[in-house]
């Protein structure tokens, strides 16, 4: 039963919605310490490096003709979204707009190119709005809600380091949601975004509830209490 169960998880591409994840994550979290020193002595020899091997990946990918349920389990189409989350955790601060605006042109042409014009990519043709150019897109919003999105509200702020520190308990939730009822919204309500945004409220807010009570047994802390504590200091 358990190597049944371990087949499913791994090689059929998990259960439900977003099964994948993880597999994805247990690579990702034994890759990461090597990429996160690589990136702080050698940011731009490594970033090259990352680089080289996503594409020659892609190759692979490309005449292998490789499946796509193997695909969405290997990690390395993940390595840019990485790498660009530690260069910026890093080095935001010596970074400027008119960079970002470089990045972003970069990535909304390769989108628009995929996505809205009769264009047969040769690489990066399996999961494409998660492809490696699509990183140069993120970035740029992710610099700009960093750098220059300053949220005062103190309940604004309250709800977002809330999300932050139960991220993993909402994954975890969201795995078990979708697999055992979250289809019922969509019988309910119908394929939407009333639906959609009916399920993430479901997925955050029933993660921050397990994180709660897991803090509250394990730990005998109240995350409401230190949440606010800690945001007081800040």
């Amino acid at each position: 039963m358990f190597f049944s169960t371990l087949k499913v998880i791994i090689i059929d591409s998990g259960l439900g919605p977003g099964g994948y994840y993880f597999a994805v994550l247990l690579q990702i979290l034994v890759i990461y310490p090597f990429l996160y020193v690589s990136i702080k002595k050698k940011p731009i020899l490594s970033s090259v490096v990352v680089f080289f091997v996503c594409t020659f990946y892609e190759i692979i990918v490309m005449y292998s003709n490789m499946p796509a349920w193997l695909y969405r389990l290997i990690s390395i189409r993940y390595f840019p979204f990485i790498v660009a989350g530690i260069i910026l955790g890093m080095y935001i601060r010596k970074m400027n707009f008119s960079q970002m605006i470089v990045s972003f042109i970069i990535g909304i042409i390769f989108i628009g190119v995929m996505n809205y014009t009769p264009c047969n990519p040769i690489l990066f043709s399996q999961w494409v709005t998660t492809a490696f150019p699509t990183v140069f897109y993120a970035v740029f919003f992710v610099f700009i809600a960093v750098k220059y999105i300053n949220i005062k509200n103190i309940i604004l702020q309250f709800i977002v380091f809330l999300i932050g520190q139960a991220s993993y308990h909402v994954f975890l939730f969201q795995m078990l949601y979708y697999h055992c009822c979250g289809w019922l919204i969509y019988k309910i309500i119908g394929v939407n975004a009333l639906s959609l945004f009916v399920n993430v409220v479901i997925c955050i807010t029933s993660g921050i509830i397990f994180f709660a009570l897991e803090e509250a047994i394990l730990h005998k802390k109240n995350i409401f209490i230190n949440t606010s504590e800690i945001l007081k200091k800040t």
